[in-house]
């Protein structure tokens, strides 16, 4: 960006270098990835108690490990759940999916948060991440992330036919380009190697 601007300030006359000319774009990575349905399936089959209500509400509501950590069972409401999202502050009501709801109905209600520790005890951003990190090794599955979930979440919600006015909706995001940008990551890592670009 900052080449682009000298580069602009040389056109119009203001300088007569680009000291930010040739200096190497930093390498990011792919980023999070959506997680492939066999590994959902072996998450599902393998966890119990708090890791497969974890897993399952971050897929369920498409939601960040940070929003994860404020979800209390008075929440749940008519099918779904309200969040108040950490990151803008925006009260959402998120539809629960039949096949997570499952998840939440064999729990006692004395607990005042859904995701929590021993004797109910609320856990916080990074308790949530080191569980499921342990879980995600136990299972070699490193490679995925938590907040792949998120993607998964936007990605099932369009498969159902939701609109990406309806998957962002839910899922909070503020960009529809980011949402189109999820889906077209997912159709990506869908197609067979030989069609990659």
């Amino acid at each position: 960006m900052l080449s682009i601007l000298f580069e602009n300030a040389i056109d119009l006359d203001w300088h007569r270098d680009n000291p930010a000319m040739g200096i190497e774009k930093l390498k990011t990575g792919s980023g999070h990835q959506p997680w492939q349905p066999s590994s959902i399936e072996v998450f599902r089959k393998n966890l119990t108690g708090r890791h497969l209500r974890i897993f399952d509400l971050a897929l369920g509501t498409g939601h960040r490990a940070s929003d994860l950590t404020r979800m209390e069972w008075s929440h749940i409401e008519d099918g779904g759940i309200w969040v108040t999202q950490n990151k803008t502050s925006k009260r959402l009501w998120i539809p629960i999916p039949t096949s997570h709801a499952e998840t939440l109905r064999n729990v006692p209600l004395s607990l005042s948060y859904i995701p929590c520790g021993e004797h109910g005890r609320k856990l916080n951003y990074d308790q949530i991440q080191k569980a499921m990190i342990t879980e995600r090794k136990i299972l070699g599955l490193q490679a995925q992330t938590l907040h792949g979930l998120r993607y998964s979440a936007a990605s099932e919600l369009a498969e159902a036919g939701c609109t990406d006015h309806q998957t962002a909706t839910i899922t909070g995001h503020e960009s529809l380009s980011m949402v189109q940008n999820i889906l077209k990551e997912r159709v990506k890592s869908a197609l067979p190697s030989r069609l990659k670009a």
